[in-house]
């Protein structure tokens, strides 16, 4: 104990300084006393430096100890009386005597309290929910022993809590998070549809917007048919949930039954204040779709799709494609690091071809767009040995025609891809209703242009802008023109003079559903607005305009107008019902052909956890927890939260126990 007070590093200076004079006091001793003192060092007097470490010695200015003559006795008193001239150094043998004193081998283990063992549970299963990750993994030894490692005394929740305790109580605080949610919004839309799982079950899901779309719950429809009326039905028993002067708007997908649902509703007295329209981004997908379905159109884009095929789907061909595209890349690499532009090269890995997929808007557009891409690659790849003997004559042909196929290529592609981009502005889970109008204006307008270059003929021509117009009636609906008029970017500049005054009328009916908001008033704010006096004389309440949301700027900058109470609802309503559709990409990821045996009611809870939970994290955080390598709509990788952007978790006493049954873990 001695010479481990004297080499200690956690012991205070002071001491071991002390202890190491008193060592080498001891050590220039002959053998016999260097015995006795070795002796009185350990703890045989009562006034030895040891005694005082383990609190014996209480006052400073102890008298010099003389019950035994000799050096060991001098030794001991001059420590005594070094340890008195300093009163710093006294306090400090107090303070290291009390941690000592304290200090037990319970200090030393690896404990976990029941409050503890409750956060590390609800943290993984967050993680596990949210990423969904199949609940067997608690029982995957090696997940098991890195647990175990990563802190001994943590006991990883059994399976049976994981989908039983953890799920309910998580499934519970989300569902409390989302009645928040919708609490606090000013209005609400109501968006729906229609699914069947891997287990072929008919599902109908609910998402409402506020504006921020959130999942509220997903029916198992069984044995009832998908009717006008059974749809209705659903649909009004959330309106009722939720609370019908809170519910503005539903939005559904274009088909038959929806329709009728709509009618069935907006014909309910209790209801005339609820608008129903359909998605527009469905509606931009079949005007794409009766682009593709013309005889010029489809033959061009079958001879595509064949070449993509016997790329994608033959492994010779895809591994020389991949091989040239590479030896291009390395090529292009080594001329970049000589002219030292090495961080300017886009693509540092080979591109893969992209078929069409029926259940995606827009991936015509981003089949082109692939083929353009690797234009070079394809014809080089026909030029090989071995793929000229495996691949037809018209098929060679058509890669190498450069006067022909790719300008037909190029011009279908400018066809479809301002209808592509229309879809991809308007899907987003941002409120821009106002934007639909403009959005058909400048597809006239680009079609006037891309019609007379597309590989379609003079007929053709016509019936391309004639499936426009009509598709434009298919998708428009008041809501989209009022929300058009109160834009401040927009001010109705994409409307006619006729749909103008269709929309004051809107404005003020609008105006009576509202509690506290005067449709005169109203009226008169808006002859303001569009006259920009008043208010609106100031420039610099335009330039804001193009800053910040419509709604937004409303509420901030012009809350103390009756319009605005008007306004703020409006441009906060979807423009397309595609949350819902994303709301399948989840269930199909937690439900998957792996996982086929969870039952339904589990099911709808993982997905209400995992479509949910990202909400709760920051803003930039939760805007972008999306795929990142998604070659139609890429978007950047999420920078994970740090620990001090989590919000804090609801307290513990609000929430059922879990099923622990040891009061204190513990390992030495």
């Amino acid at each position: 104990m001695f010479k481990h007070l004297a080499t200690c590093d956690r012991c205070p200076a002071a001491i071991r300084l002390q202890f190491q004079e008193q060592e080498q006091k001891t050590l220039s001793l002959p053998n016999s006393a260097r015995v006795t003192e070795t002796a009185a060092a350990a703890g045989s007097d009562p006034f030895s430096p040891l005694s005082s470490i383990l609190g014996l010695v209480d006052q400073p200015n102890l008298p010099k100890h003389r019950s035994s003559p000799g050096t060991s006795s001098q030794s001991q008193a001059s420590v005594i009386e070094s340890c008195a001239e300093s009163q710093t150094t006294v306090q400090v043998l107090r303070a290291s005597t009390s941690k000592a004193s304290s200090s037990t081998i319970a200090g030393f283990c690896d404990r976990v309290s029941p409050t503890t063992q409750k956060e590390l549970d609800e943290s993984l299963a967050r993680a596990i929910y949210a990423s969904g990750t199949p609940l067997t993994i608690v029982e995957n030894p090696f997940w098991i022993s890195f647990f175990s490692k990563l802190r001994p005394a943590y006991k990883v929740p059994s399976r049976y809590v994981m989908s039983h305790t953890l799920l309910d109580r998580e499934d519970g605080r989300i569902s409390e998070f989302v009645k928040m949610k919708i609490a606090q919004a000013e209005c609400v839309a109501i968006i729906s549809d229609g699914w069947t799982n891997v287990n072929n079950t008919p599902i109908v899901n609910f998402m409402i917007s506020t504006p921020e779309p959130v999942f509220l719950k997903s029916v198992i429809t069984g044995e009832n048919r998908h009717t006008g009326e059974y749809i209705a039905q659903l649909l009004m028993e959330v309106i009722e949930d939720i609370g019908a002067s809170k519910v503005m708007a539903v939005v559904t997908d274009n088909a038959a039954n929806m329709k009728a649902a709509w009618d069935i509703i907006t014909e309910n007295d209790q209801y005339k204040h609820i608008h129903c329209y359909g998605c527009a981004a469905h509606g931009l997908h079949l005007l794409a779709t009766d682009i593709c379905s013309l005889d010029s159109v489809d033959k061009l884009l079958q001879r595509a799709k064949s070449i993509v095929k016997f790329v994608k789907y033959k492994h010779v061909p895809h591994a020389v494609f991949e091989r040239i595209q590479q030896e291009t890349l390395d090529k292009g690499k080594r001329k970049a690091a000589a002219a030292d532009k090495l961080k300017a090269k886009k693509n540092t890995k080979p591109l893969s071809l992209i078929l069409p997929s029926a259940t995606r808007w827009g991936t015509n557009a981003a089949m082109l767009q692939r083929l353009l891409d690797t234009k070079k690659a394809l014809q080089h790849l026909v030029m090989e040995d071995d793929i000229d003997a495996m691949i037809e004559q018209p098929m060679k042909t058509s890669i190498l025609d450069n006067s022909v196929f790719w300008p037909q290529i190029e011009n279908l592609h400018a066809l479809l891809e301002s209808v592509a981009d229309a879809i991809n502005h308007i899907e987003t889970d941002s409120p821009v209703l106002s934007d639909v109008p403009k959005v058909f204006c400048d597809l006239k307008e680009s079609y006037d242009k891309a019609v007379r270059s597309a590989p379609v003929t003079k007929k053709e021509e016509k019936l391309i802008l004639k499936h426009l117009t009509d598709r434009q009636g298919f998708c428009s609906n008041i809501l989209q023109r009022v929300a058009n008029m109160l834009d401040p970017k927009y001010c109705g500049s994409h409307l006619s003079d006729e749909e103008v005054s269709e929309v004051y009328s809107t404005i003020s009916e609008l105006a009576s559903t509202i509690e506290g908001c005067d449709p005169v008033s109203c009226l008169a704010d808006l002859a303001e607005f569009r006259g920009k006096v008043g208010l609106w004389k100031s420039e610099g309440i335009w330039q804001a305009a193009k800053t910040i949301p419509a709604a937004t700027w409303w509420k901030g900058l012009c809350a103390n107008r009756s319009l605005a109470l008007v306004a703020s609802r409006v441009l906060s309503l979807p423009a397309t019902s595609a949350c819902a559709e994303r709301n399948w990409s989840t269930y199909k990821h937690v439900h998957s052909a792996k996982r086929n045996r969870l039952s339904d009611i589990r099911a709808r809870k993982l997905v209400n956890v995992a479509s949910n939970l990202k909400l709760t994290l920051p803003c930039s955080a939760s805007s972008q927890w999306k795929k990142a390598d998604d070659p139609v709509a890429p978007t950047p990788t999420a920078r994970p939260p740090s620990a001090s952007e989590v919000p804090p978790l609801p307290s513990l006493s609000e929430q059922p126990d879990c099923e622990v049954t040891d009061d204190e873990c513990s390992v030495g």
